[in-house]
């Protein structure tokens, strides 16, 4: 889109503002909604008569059609409406002497601002060349700058979905949906969880009906009796349904951002199967599940994971039933990667809603300065400073190597320094106890690999210490005595998102050789509600309570779709080419030319503006070909059904791009499809073994595109393996 047009865009905002008092989301741009307070009544917008001046006739333009601000006859327009302008304001003076102007527009939007000071608003539409007047809204941030939500492009999807940002939850995305949170319980007085404005759900067995809200509708034990709100429970529900637009604090500071969940307007059941312990059986994670179907809970998010057990995963056959009965189940992939075969249960079964897990790269971190070397370092259970801490660096040195400080018999003078430290050999406690005897009022312990940890200090720890990761060791060493200051705690965005979490598990499934995850999503540094607050989460149960919050909201906007239908969205239109794992020990040699392993990542990052506009669903979300005896020749096959989610007819091209590994995918379909709304289509793919390979797997994707446009409307992961 040209900057003109970006121009135009805005205009048409702001006149629709002017004329309806209604707030508009403008999903291409800052997004942005109307608070609970709606209107300010006590000031108005006022449109004048004349085009601003990006679609003013007689303007200057630049050779590529932009706006010419220094031109002559930009100056001449500019003159021409700053008369408009004084003469309404003569107009104001003499017939609504109690209004004040208080701005003036006349680039994008022609017209001025007034403080109304009581001067009734139809009264300004009587003005000469008035167009429109209208009172002002009051605008504030709708998560335009939670990395979680941006990073799924949630709020794209919320646009898609017709789901707005007023004080009515009626209104949120996900509103009708109920999503069943079977983990450690949730905490129902958390802000998250207020539930005003919600409607009494008409569920017969609320469980302890002492524990429910409107927005928590259930709230049940399994497996004892006790009636608990847990940690990991609390942050998974908060994750997928916290209420819009929620305040937020970390360690007393104030998160610059407020949260939501991916789907702000959904309902929770509350089925807690790890009371006062943190194990549950197959047969107290069965009963939650049943009891969520009896319950009529739309979603599952079930964040928790045992190790596969192939053809006895009996949880997995029940996600599979529940599928099948219409009710889409969200699970990780486990945290037992990077290694392939790694998926625990159920995230192994065929049709459950599988997510690895990717960095968000923001978090609560220590700021550190250093000459021209800006470091934000990872705190842990040592004193953090309340201030700036500045000081000069010292570098505790071990010959021409960073020291470890474990013996406190060479340690050096460190007085009044902020001591440089290398991890191992010791404990924490111990490092920083002898750099405070040697004088130090900090200490700026490196790691022994990129990246840094939360370090435990002993009781009694009371200096500031803090770690770096070892990507920033030669830049400090560089910088012993320079001056150096340790900040406060501060939420900072490091710019790591998106890359794959090392811990995440992979596939491909022991049975089947299915390709698993189906895709990844926030899994790090993902902030949510806890017990009595606030934390910063890793794990891929924090990817799948993402999913999850997607899917219910494609089950409030997509009503007649059936549970696969709702997994192929978000599948099959997840974003590639997008999460980083180049560096990742388990890369893949087969892996696709875009970097990305589908047996880590799946069909890639969940995008939840894309999968609210698919058009397509594919009935299997990847297709896995099995294992084939290496060098056999031999030709296997997989039907795969192609229907049109849409109302209009779709001609669409299916073909596969970069296979790679041994072996060639194929796909055989009517060139071009065409399929009528609600239309259905079966598609075979194939794969064929060469006659000489070695043992391997290969990799493919295949495409479906629109045979008008060329552009991609769904794909799907393609895997064989030779053995």
């Amino acid at each position: 889109m040209s900057r003109r047009l970006r121009a135009v865009s805005v205009v048409a905002a702001v006149l629709a503002l002017a004329g309806s008092g209604a707030a508009v989301a403008v999903p291409d741009g800052p997004r942005t909604a109307r608070s609970a307070e709606g209107v300010d009544t006590s000031r108005a917008i006022v449109q004048l008569a004349g085009e601003p001046l990006v679609t003013a006739p007689g303007v200057g333009r630049t050779a590529g059609g932009e706006l010419d601000h220094a031109a002559v006859a930009t100056r001449h327009v500019r003159e021409q409406l700053a008369e408009q302008r004084e003469e309404f304001r003569t107009w104001l003076a003499r017939n609504a002497p109690e209004a004040r102007v208080t701005g003036e527009f006349e680039v994008a939007f022609h017209g001025l601002s007034l403080d109304l000071g009581g001067t009734p608003i139809a009264e300004l539409r009587s003005a000469p060349d008035v167009l429109a007047v209208g009172y002002e809204n009051i605008y504030s941030p709708m998560d335009g700058g939670d990395p979680g939500l941006a990073t799924i492009d949630a709020l794209a999807g919320w646009a898609a979905a017709g789901a707005a940002s007023t004080a009515d939850p009626a209104t949120w995305a996900g509103f009708g949906v109920q999503v069943a949170v079977i983990d450690s319980g949730i905490d129902v007085a958390h802000p998250c969880f207020d539930g005003s404005g919600y409607p009494i759900t008409g569920i017969t067995d609320r469980g302890n009906v002492a524990r429910v809200t409107e927005k928590v509708v259930v709230s049940k034990v399994f497996g004892g009796s006790a009636a608990s709100a847990g940690s990991h429970g609390t942050h998974v529900a908060g994750t997928i349904a916290c209420e819009l637009d929620t305040p937020a604090a970390v360690d007393g500071v104030t998160i610059p951002h407020a949260v939501s969940g991916v789907a702000p307007g959904a309902q929770l059941g509350d089925y807690n199967v790890f009371p006062g312990g943190t194990s549950a059986r197959s047969e107290t994670v069965l009963a939650a599940l049943d009891e969520a179907a009896e319950d009529g809970m739309d979603v599952i998010s079930l964040a928790l994971a045992a190790p596969a057990n192939g053809n006895r995963d009996l949880v997995g056959l029940a996600v599979d039933a529940l599928d099948r009965s219409g009710i889409v189940v969200a699970v990780p992939a486990g945290n037992g990667g990077p290694g392939a075969f790694t998926l625990g249960s159920p995230g192994s079964a065929s049709r459950a809603l599988t997510a690895g897990a990717t960095s968000l790269g923001h978090g609560m971190f220590v700021p550190v300065q250093a000459g021209d070397l800006g470091v934000a370092a990872v705190p842990g259970d040592f004193p953090l400073p309340e201030g700036p801490l500045e000081a000069e660096l010292g570098v505790v040195w071990s010959g021409e190597d960073l020291g470890l400080a474990c013996d406190a018999r060479v340690m050096p003078e460190l007085e009044g320094r902020i001591a440089l430290i290398g991890r191992g050999g010791c404990p924490f406690g111990t490092k920083v106890s002898h750099a405070e005897e040697a004088g130090a009022r900090g200490v700026l312990i490196v790691n022994d690999r990129p990246g840094a940890i939360p370090m435990a200090a002993p009781r009694g720890a009371t200096i500031p210490a803090v770690m770096v990761g070892a990507e920033d060791l030669e830049a400090l060493l560089r910088l012993d005595g320079w001056p150096v200051t340790l900040g406060a705690l501060a939420h900072l965005d490091v710019g790591q998102g998106d890359t794959l979490l090392e811990f995440s598990s992979s596939g491909p499934t022991l049975v089947g050789h299915r390709v698993k995850p189906d895709l990844v999503a926030p899994g790090s540094g993902v902030l949510s509600a806890v017990p009595g607050g606030w934390d910063f989460r890793d794990g891929t149960s924090m990817a799948a309570a993402h999913v999850a919050g997607a899917a219910a909201v494609l089950v409030a906007a997509r009503p007649g779709w059936e549970a696969w239908q709702v997994r192929s969205a978000i599948v099959n239109t997840a974003e590639r080419g997008v999460v980083d794992h180049a560096a990742n020990a388990n890369a893949n040699a087969n892996a696709n030319a875009d970097g990305e392993d589908v047996l880590r990542v799946g069909a890639g990052l969940l995008d939840l503006g894309a999968a609210a506009t698919a058009t397509v669903a594919l009935s299997s979300p990847s297709l896995s070909l099995g294992v084939l005896p290496a060098s056999s020749g031999r030709i296997v096959t997989a039907e795969l059904s192609v229907t049109n989610l849409g109302d209009s007819a779709l001609t669409l091209v299916l073909e596969v791009e970069d296979s790679r590994g041994v072996g060639t995918f194929d796909v055989s379909a009517p060139t071009p499809l065409h399929l009528e709304p609600a239309a259905s289509e079966t598609v075979t793919v194939s794969f064929r073994a060469p006659r000489a390979s070695p043992v391997g797997g290969t990799q493919a994707f295949l495409l479906v595109e629109d045979a008008q446009s060329g552009a991609e409307v769904a794909h799907a992961a393609l895997f064989a393996s030779l053995r």
